[in-house]
């Protein structure tokens, strides 16, 4: 089975999480029956396309027939076109595209899936809250696209998160490296290491979004803890107080899912998340003991990592239990096998 995965490659960090297991695991592929040839052009020379959503950028937009028409020819040439949405949150990115794709793949999804189906305040479900119950609006306001035939959800299928790569200090260094020099010792997977945890809260984050109910749900968290919006720090400093830090707060930005949740989780603190059961993902770091959520509305978070710090033995052995079985999970043989099995269940 030949499959041509067109993509915009190495440059962009969710896309790196999409196309890493396909690049480093390319010879266990092959010995599967699956040759997979990244490319950025519209080579139809192959049995399947892989279609990762950066390829058409604004054109959805701008120029919806041409894309409309170019799937319709591209389907007459291949068996199956599976279009990959990179885009950080729940919902979907170009949800017209349902009517011209054989199967829509997200690396979250609603765990309702009916949702989809449903109008949301700036485009996500999270933003949609904090709209309705706290009256935050957007200097340009939109909604996102329903999903207008039921008959389409069948198609939306889950593939595998940014959780993939190494979120370690030293590989988010050579993943930047691979875009410019790409030798594939450069993709390794994390390493378990012991650093002493000796300040409280790690919270370190931008509120910097274009978007009000964007940026809402981290000032919130902000506000309720009385902590200052903090400064930008350079790449060393934010891992180094990271990995000296017992709790990790982590609330949304455009997604749901953030590189400081797989950063906590390698570094050995505990989580504190909004609750997530809105949505499946894999790997489901979330369902972790070290995992803390709270409610969306921030009312219960100083609780939380009061409880956390009152008896952080028993809850930093969660996190290194965590620690251990997320990179053990991301080691070569474990990580292949699990990649495989999403791979043959979408294009099966």
């Amino acid at each position: 089975m030949k499959i041509n995965v067109i993509t915009t490659g190495f440059r962009y960090s969710n896309v790196r999480a999409f196309i890493y297991p396909l690049i480093k695991f390319n010879n266990f592929f092959r010995q599967n029956g699956l040759i997979f040839n990244l490319t950025k052009k519209f080579d139809t020379n192959c049995n399947i396309i892989f279609l990762e959503s950066n390829v058409f950028g604004n054109k959805y937009h701008q120029d919806f027939t041409y894309i409309s028409n170019h799937l319709l020819d591209l389907k007459k040439k291949v068996k199956k076109v599976i279009y990959f949405d990179t885009s950080d949150s729940t919902s979907l990115l170009h949800p017209k595209l349902l009517d011209y794709v054989d199967l829509y793949c997200k690396s979250q999804v609603y765990s309702e899936v009916k949702n989809y189906t449903k109008k949301y305040y700036g485009n996500r479900i999270f933003t949609d809250y904090c709209s309705r119950n706290f009256n935050v609006k957007d200097k340009n306001e939109s909604f996102s696209e329903i999903v207008k035939n039921r008959n389409n959800l069948k198609k939306i299928k889950l593939f595998w998160n940014s959780g993939v790569l190494n979120h370690s200090l030293l590989g988010k260094i050579f993943s930047h490296l691979y875009h410019y020099i790409p030798i594939k010792s450069f993709l390794f997977p994390p390493q378990i290491s012991q650093i002493k945890k000796d300040k409280d809260l790690f919270y370190l984050m931008t509120t910097d979004y274009t978007r009000n109910t964007v940026s809402w749900h981290r000032e919130r968290a902000f506000e309720v803890l009385k902590i200052p919006t903090p400064d930008r720090k350079n790449i060393l400093s934010y891992f180094n107080l990271l990995s000296k830090s017992k709790i990790c707060i982590s609330p949304f930005g455009w997604g749901e899912i953030n590189y400081r949740d797989f950063e906590s989780v390698i570094y050995g603190s505990v989580l504190l998340k909004p609750d997530m059961n809105h949505l499946i993902t894999w790997p489901n770091i979330y369902n972790y003991y070290s995992v803390i959520n709270y409610n969306w509305s921030c009312t219960d978070l100083k609780k939380k990592i009061e409880k956390i710090l009152s008896n952080y033995d028993h809850y930093s052995e969660y996190a290194q239990k965590s620690k251990f079985d997320y990179i053990n999970l991301l080691k070569s043989k474990n990580l292949r096998k699990e990649i495989l099995k999403i791979v043959n269940n979408i294009i099966n």
